[in-house]
């Protein structure tokens, strides 16, 4: 089953993880689809004005309630949509992955992955809200929407409707393996882990560009910005406005790295299990991110470990129930609603997969699967990204004048 994976990690890192420097920087790599992720972070969030910083307030008005309306219209509430999302992104890379990261590339690992977490609130905020702005509601009322929408919807309405299809499929196809891969395989793998002392490693990379891909890697797959995953769920909240829900999504990367990977990585280096030298040197040699953590904070509390196996496994379970859903209206975009049962049985099929098969091997599977999504999104968002922008005018505008708050229902 290794050899399996391996041929596949090999095929998939050579198309989309080759290095940009070409060898150039000795001893340094910088994969393409990470700056991918960094350029269209940085230039988004600049392009709305650092959004995270203006709105971070008012959003969370949003997320409690205060400016619900009587024309809202959705599935569930913008609070709703918000932690189910985050039970897909917070979990096991928040643990395990954040130890290796600081393990590879050191304690200045967790300076990027917040600044990755930062410039991934308005990655996160862009794809949201323009999965409101084309969700759709199906023949049977309920709504859908996500990535594979505003992809195939968005860019025909700027007269590319052959390249938003091709996208949307490639993104939908990505999105199901991711499903199968990060949020299937890895947590079993991971939980499995728990059980028999076998957990991930990182490949090292030296260097502050190093540091820096490992920062901003670890936060692209525990947070998803950028990722467009997140999109499928807030695409059903119940909103007025589009960038509304938008908003709410900012509070994402902001939970689950800039807080949660911060307070881990601290835990990590205060602690000082990370140094190769240390008595826990055995540890970071063999890049066992989950009993690194699991040691750290052994140090302090003898039984926490056992706390901390018990919610890895409550983790794992979680991002699949979630990532199951992802998969799922991915693959009902791709074969209609009638073949959900195969995906459901494939899915089981990788639960048991994963069990039997190496960490290292699933990881990097779960890394590549995870991260490509990003390509045919950001190119969406790149092409779309006006869109958000008039409606996010349009917003402040009624905002400013007090028209948001005449018409709230308050409590």
């Amino acid at each position: 089953m290794d050899s399996i994976f391996e041929q596949i990690n090999s095929l998939l890192a050579s198309v989309f993880f080759f290095d940009i420097f070409f060898g150039m920087a000795e001893g340094t790599t910088m994969p393409f689809i990470v700056a991918w992720l960094v350029v269209g972070g940085v230039f988004l969030t600049f392009r709305f004005g650092f959004i995270n910083i203006r709105m971070f307030s008012h959003a969370f008005k949003i997320i409690t309630g205060q400016y619900r309306t009587a024309d809202d219209v959705g599935e569930i509430t913008p609070f709703q949509s918000l932690t189910t999302a985050l039970s897909a992104t917070v979990g096991l890379g928040n643990i395990a992955g954040v130890a290796i990261a600081i393990a590879v590339g050191g304690p200045g690992a967790t300076f990027w992955m917040i600044l990755a977490g930062f410039f991934g609130m308005t990655l996160k905020f862009t794809e949201v809200t323009l999965a409101q702005i084309y969700r759709e509601k199906r023949p049977d009322g309920r709504l859908m929407g996500g990535a594979m929408q505003y992809l195939s919807k968005g860019l025909a309405s700027k007269g590319h409707a052959k390249l938003g299809k091709v996208l949307a499929v490639i993104f939908a196809v990505l999105a199901i393996g991711g499903s199968l891969g990060a949020g299937n395989a890895f947590q079993t793998s991971q939980a499995m882990g728990v059980l028999v002392d076998r957990v991930p490693f990182f490949a090292a990379v030296g260097g502050m560009i190093g540091v820096l891909v490992q920062g901003f890697k670890r936060a692209a797959f525990s947070s998803e910005a950028g990722i467009g995953s997140a999109a499928i769920v807030h695409s059903t909240a119940s909103v007025k406005y589009p960038v509304r829900q938008g908003m709410v999504a900012l509070y994402e990367p902001f939970i689950d790295t800039i807080v949660i990977c911060t307070m881990t990585a601290l835990v990590i280096v205060t602690t000082g299990v990370y140094d190769p030298s240390g008595a826990f040197g055995d540890l970071v040699a063999a890049k066992q991110g989950a009993a690194l953590t699991a040691a750290a904070y052994g140090t302090v509390i003898s039984w926490f470990p056992v706390i901390l196996s018990f919610s890895i496994i409550l983790f794992a379970f979680s991002t699949m129930i979630s990532w199951s859903y992802y998969g799922e209206r991915s693959w009902t975009y791709l074969f209609g609603e009638k073949y959900t049962l195969v995906y459901k049985l494939i899915f089981i099929s990788f639960t048991v997969m994963a069990s039997v098969t190496s960490a290292s091997a699933m990881l990097e599977f779960s890394d590549l699967l995870i991260l490509t999504m990003a390509l045919p999104n950001i190119i969406g968002l790149y092409i779309l990204q006006g869109d958000v922008k008039a409606n996010l005018n349009a917003y402040m505008a009624k905002w400013k004048n007090g028209e948001l708050d005449a018409e709230a229902i308050r409590k």
